[in-house]
C-alpha cells in the first residue's frame, strides 16, 4: 500500500507541472500499455513487456511517432513522447502500468492507469489528465494547456 500511496501522489505533483508520468517507487515496471480506446482497432500507441517495446503491437498510425522518453525507464519515468502531432491525434489516450514489488508475495502487484483527453485546436494542446490506481482505489485529475 506504501507504493499505491506513493505513486499516486507523484501523478498528481509531476502532472500539474509538465504532461509526463513519473512513478518514483521502489517496484520493477513489468508492462506499459499507451492506448488510444476510442481508434477501436488493434494496436497500441506504444506497449513494452518485460523489458522490450512489441512494435508489431503498434497501431499503424503511431509507427515512428512514439518512443519512451527515458528508455531505461530511470526513476520509474515511463513519459512517451508523440512527434509530429495532428488534429488526427485528439482523443483519449489510456496509459496502464504493472508493477512488481520484488518482494515475492500474492499481494505485490500494482496496477496504475491513466487517462489523458487530449485536444489538438491548432496553435494549442491541451491534456485533461487523470490517474486511476486500481488496487487501492484512488482517483485524481488536473487540466493543461500547452502551446505546440
Amino acid at each position: 500500500q506504501r507504493a499505491s500511496n506513493c505513486c499516486l501522489r507523484l501523478f498528481a505533483v509531476v502532472l500539474i507541472f509538465q504532461p509526463q508520468i513519473l512513478i518514483k517507487c521502489y517496484e520493477r515496471i513489468s508492462v506499459v500499455k499507451w492506448s488510444r480506446p476510442d481508434l477501436n482497432t488493434d494496436g497500441y500507441v506504444y506497449f513494452y513487456r518485460n523489458k522490450r517495446f512489441y512494435e508489431n503491437y503498434q497501431h499503424p498510425s503511431f509507427y515512428g511517432r512514439v518512443k519512451l522518453r527515458d528508455p531505461e525507464m530511470k526513476d520509474g519515468d515511463v513519459s512517451v513522447i508523440l512527434k509530429n502531432v495532428t488534429f488526427n491525434d485528439t482523443g483519449m489516450y489510456e496509459c496502464h502500468i504493472a508493477v512488481r514489488n520484488p518482494v515475492r508475495s500474492k499481494r505485490a502487484h500494482t496496477e496504475i492507469s491513466l487517462f489523458i483527453d487530449l485536444t489538438v485546436t491548432g496553435e494549442f494542446v491541451e491534456l485533461t489528465l487523470s490517474s486511476h490506481i486500481i488496487k487501492p482505489p484512488k482517483h485524481k485529475s488536473v487540466k493543461l494547456q500547452t502551446k505546440i
